[in-house]
């Protein structure tokens, strides 16, 4: 099924992970918010929070994704 102008989800980042991958990269272009997240993520105490929201957030987009394309699939008004 090839699906145009559906979904447009996104998912909350791994922002340590995402860091460290730029760091071993040696790329000299990184995420400029990045840092600035997780400083103020560690300053508020939410570090700790940040994987278990990162999670969430990847299991919702699968979920409205599945939820997108079967409601594509059973919709007897589109056509190829």
């Amino acid at each position: 099924m090839v699906s145009h102008e559906t979904g447009n989800y996104n998912t909350y980042p791994r922002l340590q992970s995402l860091l460290d991958q730029f760091k071993s990269s040696g790329s000299v272009a990184k995420p400029y918010w990045a840092s600035d997240a997780l400083t103020k993520l560690n300053a508020s105490g939410l570090l700790h929070e940040a994987d278990a929201w990162a999670t969430a957030s990847e299991q919702l987009f699968v979920l409205c994704w599945k939820i997108d394309v079967e409601d594509q699939r059973h919709n007897t008004m589109i056509t190829g």
